[in-house]
C-alpha cells in the first residue's frame, strides 16, 4: 500500500489541509485540497 509521509513532505496536517480546502476560495484549489486530505485518511 502506498503511503505518504505527508508532514514531512507537505509540512502539514491532515487537519490544517482539510481546514484551508473549507476556507478556499476558489472551486479547483477546494478540491486539490480535499483530495491531499482523503489520501492522508487512506
Amino acid at each position: 500500500m502506498l503511503q505518504v509521509d505527508f508532514e514531512k513532505k507537505w509540512h502539514q496536517t491532515p487537519e490544517s489541509l482539510r481546514e484551508e480546502a473549507l476556507k478556499a476560495d476558489h472551486p479547483r484549489t477546494r478540491e486539490r485540497l480535499l483530495a491531499l486530505y482523503e489520501i492522508t485518511q487512506g
